[in-house]
């Protein structure tokens, strides 16, 4: 099956250096007011990817004047995933911003743990006791995640990436470890958040890497798309379905369709779940994410746009999402 960080992903080995002109362009369209949604998606992927230090301040630029929290909390993603530690000042100014909506300072807190600088480890332990639970959360894998960068041996961090071409907010859990242990962490509502984000991204990983008959992948699946009902972390829901649409698999559509279809549920875990099914991209899941083109919540609506172009290119002839330099 094809999973979203193939979608999201430029070729980052293989990429051609980005020209000034090509570099403000994408700026240019990604600070336009008029520029639409999934265009703005597209550049942003395109700067992501970009080796040039000047990606990160247009980035930067436009994310504090962007009016879309959707896009500047992948904004604040991008800039953590880039992982130059350049990022860091603008993630710790709208970390400090108690005007910014909470998944956007949701990410920033994310992306400072995903860089690992002390300065980054100073921003978030502010708010690990913050009153929004899901900005406390991340604080506080933040903190957990940079304290194992400072003993990790550098494989081990080149492993931990090199799994889904992502910098996760945990380390997975051991390979050795069974399916059924880490299924049972994930959905236990006592075990530590930080542990049970490991096996969160320990199930990932072996959804990715089963054997041919896909029996473990399916089960990792199985417990990942549980753990979409656990009732006591938002934060932790909208992170699974998040796991959930890098994979992609056929499987979890149920279980994302559920999150996305509760009005009750936490913005963040629609959201995600939105995306997760545009990933997934079957005529179902497109004819569900045109239904909530028109949901009360703009985050919902935003991102089931998103989705739906996502879905587009699953099933177009795009060699990749993000924009590119011109031959």
């Amino acid at each position: 099956f094809l999973q979203l960080s193939d979608v999201m992903s430029a070729a980052a080995a293989d990429i051609k250096p980005v020209d000034e002109a090509t570099l403000r362009s994408w700026g240019e369209q990604l600070a336009g007011e008029r520029t639409p949604l999934v265009e703005k998606y597209r550049c942003l992927f395109g700067l992501r990817h970009a080796r040039e230090p000047a990606a990160v301040d247009l980035i930067g630029a436009a994310l504090f004047t962007d009016k879309s929290a959707l896009l500047k909390h992948e904004m604040a993603y991008v800039l953590g995933q880039k992982g130059d530690p350049a990022s860091a000042a603008i993630l710790r100014r709208v970390l400090a911003d108690p005007a910014q909506p909470v998944i956007v300072r949701h990410e920033a807190a994310e992306a400072l743990g995903a860089i690992g600088t002390e300065e980054a480890l100073a921003a978030v332990a502010k708010l690990t006791d913050s009153p929004e639970q899901e900005l406390a959360e991340t604080c506080q894998l933040a903190v957990r995640r940079i304290a194992w960068l400072k003993t990790a041996r550098p494989e081990e961090v080149s492993a931990a990436v090199a799994a889904c071409a992502s910098v996760d907010p945990t380390p997975p859990a051991s390979a050795s470890e069974s399916v059924a242990a880490m299924a049972q962490r994930l959905s236990d509502p006592s075990a530590p958040l930080y542990d049970r984000y490991c096996a969160m991204f320990g199930l990932r990983n072996v959804a990715l890497a089963g054997p041919p008959d896909g029996q473990s992948a399916e089960e990792a699946v199985a417990g990942l798309s549980a753990a979409l009902t656990c009732p006591e972390s938002a934060l932790l829901r909208h992170e699974v379905a998040f796991v959930l649409g890098q994979l992609g698999h056929p499987s979890s559509m149920e279980a994302l369709i559920g999150r996305l279809t509760d009005q009750s549920e936490h913005g963040m875990v629609r959201h995600e779940a939105a995306e997760a099914l545009g990933a997934i991209g079957t005529p179902r899941c497109v004819e569900l994410l045109r239904q909530y083109l028109t949901d009360p919540e703009i985050l919902v609506r935003e991102s089931c746009v998103v989705a739906l172009d996502i879905a587009d290119y699953m099933t177009g002839s795009d060699f990749q999402y993000a924009k590119v330099p011109s031959a």
